[in-house]
């Protein structure tokens, strides 16, 4: 079963500001990941923040491990 942050959909207008590319959660519900690019933003009380300074570079291969 997922989790409660894992089921909600993320808006189609919610974009990363830096790339433009749609989000998806990832599994933990922590983090949200932008589709097809190496970055991701963390989930604070249930938002994404969505501010350029607090993105990760992540390596797309492999979901990254806090």
């Amino acid at each position: 079963m997922k989790s409660e942050s894992t089921d909600r959909l993320l808006p189609e207008a919610l974009r990363c500001p830096v790339t433009g590319g749609r989000l998806e959660f990832e599994p933990d519900g922590q983090w949200v990941r932008v589709i097809g690019h190496p970055l991701r933003y963390p989930v604070r009380g249930g938002i994404p923040v969505l501010v350029t300074g607090a993105a990760q570079q992540v390596d797309s291969g492999s979901t990254p491990s806090d």
